[in-house]
């Protein structure tokens, strides 16, 4: 067993899949695999149960952080710079593809399309390319 350095306290070795499986069994409230006490004294397990279940305090913090000015502005470059890589866009516009093919989809713009303010716009934008060509000759 060895010491380690965070808790001062011997570290039982158990393997990555143990505390996973153990993980999920406490959620589920089934039986655990091993005792409580010996995965308590194990830090990797420790880390990740209070980073599944944080205290209510924690949850404001992050809450607060979150809402910050600074927070929100990383936010917003991560995705500007995220959505125009090459493969992101292609993927979301084959999905976008693929997505208007379905029957849902078709069927929702047939019933979008037939309603009366729509039909509205789309006379009034025909008139205005019309009148544009008229003027233009």
């Amino acid at each position: 067993m060895r010491f380690h350095k965070e808790c001062q306290r011997p570290n039982p070795q158990f393997s990555e899949e143990d505390i996973k499986l153990n993980l999920a069994l406490v959620k589920l409230g089934a039986p655990l695999t091993m005792s409580l006490s010996e995965l308590r004294r194990n830090c990797n397990f420790k880390r990740k149960w209070e980073y599944m279940n944080p205290t209510q305090s924690e949850k404001d913090c992050i809450k607060r952080y979150q809402q910050t000015e600074g927070y929100k502005q990383k936010v917003r470059e991560y995705n500007k710079k995220y959505y125009q890589r090459p493969g992101v866009k292609e993927h979301i516009r084959d999905y976008q593809k693929r997505y208007r093919k379905t029957d849902k989809s078709i069927a929702y713009q047939k019933a979008y399309n037939q309603r009366d303010y729509v039909k509205a716009k789309v006379k009034e934008k025909y008139r205005l390319s019309q009148l544009k060509k008229k003027n233009s000759l």
